[in-house]
């Protein structure tokens, strides 16, 4: 590829991300990268809300694309919506808030059209289902509802369905 995907790369909730943390981030990355990293500011909708994300693009001195996004808030909601389905786990010598395994399953569950979950995701989202062991869907359902995703999610699975391809514990969605 010419240019990462976005999907593929580093996503972090940044709330009031600016131009100037933009740029020093990007000038931070420099070392790693074969050439001077680039980056946009995009606001998009997510169901009638304010989107805004940002990207650095930077091709890493390994020879691969590679890009971290900045996404403002989640889905157009308040990042602190986030909280009570977030834990820290150290990580590359940092502390970092990350999502539950629940709060996982339910983005995955609930990827939007056109492409909605794919049967490479689908599949990538069972290993990760039977990686973790024990899910509580009791949270996942809390996430879905918290988001307003259980038209998404219903959707998702009900084309799933029709392909043969079945999520693991999904009959636990309500």
């Amino acid at each position: 590829m010419e240019r990462a995907l976005a999907s593929k790369g580093i996503d972090l909730i940044a709330p009031n991300m600016t131009q100037n943390t933009l740029e020093k981030t990007r000038a931070s990355l420099r070392p790693i990268a074969l050439q001077t990293p680039t980056y946009d500011h995009l606001v998009s909708e997510y169901a009638g809300r304010a989107y805004p994300v940002s990207h650095i693009y930077l091709r890493h001195v390994s020879g691969f694309p590679f890009v971290v996004e900045f996404f403002e808030n989640f889905l157009g909601y308040e990042s602190s919506r986030l909280n009570p389905y977030l834990t820290f786990k150290n990580r590359w010598r940092l502390e970092l808030q990350v999502p539950l395994p629940e709060a996982i399953i339910a983005t995955r569950l609930a990827f939007r059209p056109t492409e909605r979950v794919s049967p490479f995701n689908a599949s990538r989202l069972n290993r990760f289902i039977k990686h973790i062991h024990h899910v509580d869907w009791t949270k996942v359902n809390a996430f879905i509802d918290a988001f307003e995703l259980r038209t998404v999610v219903g959707g998702n699975l009900a084309q799933l369905r029709t392909k043969g391809i079945s999520i693991v514990g999904a009959l636990k969605v309500t």
